[in-house]
Parts: C-alpha cells; structure tokens; sequence
C-alpha cells in the first residue's frame, strides 16, 4: 500500500512538470497579425478550427490588391475552391462587393496541402482595401451560414 501511494505521489509531482500547450483566448483566436510563414497557416488553421465566428487578419506591411503574397493567396483560394466567397471591399462608407478569382493564385497544387487547409470549407472571406492606394488593409475569415451542411456530408 505505501508503494503505491509513494507511485502516485510521484506521478502527481511529474504530471506537474510537463509543460502544457497553453490554451489561446478567443482574442487571439479572433485577431491575428499577417506574417508570411507557416505560423501564419498554424494560427489561422487553429483559429478555423475552433470554430471561431470571425477571424481579423491585419495585413502590417503595404500589400497590394493585386499583389497578393502567396501565402494569403492560398487561404483565399481555398475558399473559393470550398464553394465559399472572396469579397473585396474598399475600406470606407462606400461598398463594392466584387469576386477576386482573377486576383487570386489558382495554379496550386492543393491536394498535398489538404489537411491545413481543411477547415477553410466553413468559411468565406472579405478582403479590405483603400481604394486610393490598393492596399489591403486586413482580411475577415467569416464563418459561412450554410457550414453545418458541410459538416454533415
């Protein structure tokens, strides 16, 4: 008997020595910072996947409407592939919604990269810009309505 009480005991004192993933706050879900690295595709990956509602990307540097990074690129065109939509929307009261296919890579070879992207198939995205410059301001990865169907098939 006091064998294994001394087990547990040590078990209890090295159980509290692995580090643990710390959890992200829904904040950090929702809010994330452009970086062109596969950190970038971790964080927004993670934040899909829990099922986050809306995700801000804040684009830091000058990014051009028609310059999109690779990286970004894919994201995007993963929403259209999913049968999602990509919006374009200039930063200011006036609202033009247009379709960014012929902005966006499509000469990916996607298959590969299938299980980072997975989550994308819940999701649609809006693209913000200043009309007078072109450049992106952020990016919004909005839950789609219709992601419960596609969660069924």
């Amino acid at each position: 008997m006091k064998q294994i009480l001394v087990y547990l005991l040590a078990a209890l004192l090295f159980s509290g020595c692995v580090a643990s993933t710390p959890t992200k706050t829904q904040s950090e879900l929702e809010n994330l910072s452009f970086m062109d690295t596969s950190v970038f595709d971790q964080n927004l990956s993670e934040s899909m996947s829990a099922d986050t509602e809306n995700i801000n990307v804040a684009i830091t540097g000058p990014v051009s409407i028609n310059q999109i990074p690779k990286r970004l690129g894919k994201w995007l065109s993963m929403v259209v592939d999913k049968q999602g939509r990509v919006n374009v929307e200039p930063k200011t009261n006036t609202k033009v919604l247009g379709a960014v296919l012929g902005l966006l890579p499509t000469a990916y070879s996607f298959l590969k990269e299938e299980w980072s992207y997975g989550s994308v198939v819940n999701y649609n995205a809006t693209i913000f810009y200043e009309p007078e410059t072109g450049l992106i301001k952020k990016v919004v990865f909005t839950k789609r309505r219709d992601a419960q169907d596609f969660a069924t098939d």
